[in-house]
């Protein structure tokens, strides 16, 4: 709940339901990490620099321990992957019908 209503996260948070970024990261397989171009894969993005967006997002939400991340050097350079850490489960909609999405999402409203 403290997350849902952090000054720093709201439109993040918002982008990330939107997307269904936090759902994705749920759906893999136990114990995998995905990468920002796998993620935007699943999205359907068409922007060629989307990973690189989604990368900042998921860095931030990494900072506020919704998400969690491990490096991998991967063809010579360090690549980011990102797997769920306890909160992401409070926030997923995905087999949790008890999900805060709905409930944050409300605040995060243009109508409001």
């Amino acid at each position: 709940m403290s997350l849902a209503n952090a000054a720093a996260l709201p439109m993040i948070l918002k982008s990330a339901f939107e997307l269904k970024v936090l759902d994705i990261i749920s759906e893999a397989e136990e114990g995998t990490y995905l990468s920002t171009t796998e993620i935007t894969s699943k999205i359907g993005s068409k922007n060629p620099n989307a990973h690189i967006l989604l990368d900042r997002m998921l860095r931030l939400l990494t900072s506020y321990s919704v998400l969690n991340c491990q490096l991998k050097e991967w063809g010579g350079s360090v690549q980011r992957l990102y797997g769920p850490a306890p909160a992401c489960n409070y926030l997923a909609t995905v087999d949790n019908p008890g999900s805060l999405c709905p409930w944050s999402s409300l605040h995060f409203d243009n109508l409001l």
